[in-house]
């Protein structure tokens, strides 16, 4: 309840917060900070309206159920509240507010509703139902049933989940050096997923496939065409592509016809050199093919 640390906090840590502006010391850098920060293509102009965090705070559930893992935790979280209000109101009212806060604060600045900016609240989420917990010996008969089920359920629900993940677990890094042994030219420019960066950042220079989607659907605002892709691949020199059912979007896999994809398929100035049952190599050919 010290209120007036929350103040010394605040200025301390704007106060750092500005050396990131530190470079910004004549008109024009501050303009082409602009134009960074506005062309950011994870952004669009509708992020840069008046009312977006309103939108934003309002669609905040999709974060809270974004998938079955999610959404029984939050479905606990709510239980909890629920059932124990009279307890968190009087007890643990500040915690309460502060989750509040966080909740809102992230939800008016984020750019989606991906799990892992929530990861800022979520252990405050575990604190809310833990309290509930302890306080159970205080609850109803009913309550106590309701929020001892949902708990059951959100238990089944996880170990589901993290038994599922075990089973599917996939080694990136082994899986890269694999994906390797079929790419011999070291220090060139391929064309993958961001994975690729671990392991194989000492051996080539890694361009994310993401740069070519975000680029058609940004800037160029039309449907790209498979075409499309290799020349993007081309002119930005990727000497190597490498498409990996594992990581890749279903809808690049789609353009690019990775199902019925051969070895020794020319594609563009690009042939297939491995094919393995879910990833594909491939290299340019450093001359034109002839007509």
């Amino acid at each position: 309840k010290r209120y007036l640390h929350s103040i010394g906090f605040g200025l301390t840590g704007t106060a750092f917060a500005l050396l990131y502006f530190y470079d910004l010391t004549t008109t024009s850098e501050l303009h082409s900070f602009w134009i960074q920060f506005t062309a950011d293509p994870n952004l669009s102009k509708a992020d840069f309206k008046f009312y977006t965090p309103l939108l934003k705070i309002i669609d905040e559930h999709l974060r809270f159920f974004w998938n079955p893992n999610i959404a029984a935790y939050s479905i606990l979280l709510i239980t909890s509240v629920a059932v124990s209000w009279k307890s968190l109101r009087k007890k643990q009212f500040n915690l309460f507010l502060y989750f509040i806060a966080l909740v809102i604060g992230l939800a008016s600045v984020s750019h989606g509703k991906t799990l892992k900016y929530g990861l800022l609240y979520f252990p405050f989420i575990a604190l809310i139902i833990t309290f509930a917990l302890t306080n159970l010996p205080e609850l109803a008969s009913l309550k106590k049933k309701i929020l001892i089920g949902v708990l059951s359920v959100f238990l089944l629900v996880n170990t589901f989940a993290i038994v599922k993940n075990c089973l599917n677990y996939t080694d990136s890094i082994g899986r890269v050096e694999m994906i390797s042994r079929y790419m011999p030219r070291k220090h060139v420019n391929v064309m993958a997923c961001e994975y690729f960066y671990f392991y194989g950042e000492k051996e080539y220079n890694i361009h994310s496939h993401l740069a070519f989607e975000l680029y058609y659907e940004k800037y160029v605002k039309r449907p790209a065409s498979v075409n499309d892709f290799y020349e993007f691949a081309k002119t930005r020199n990727n000497h190597y592509i490498v498409l990996d059912q594992y990581v890749n979007n279903t809808a690049l896999l789609e353009l690019v016809g990775f199902d019925k994809m051969k070895e020794g398929q020319a594609f563009n100035r690009y042939t297939v050199i491995k094919r393995g049952a879910d990833f594909a190599v491939l290299e340019i050919n450093e001359k034109p093919l002839e007509n």
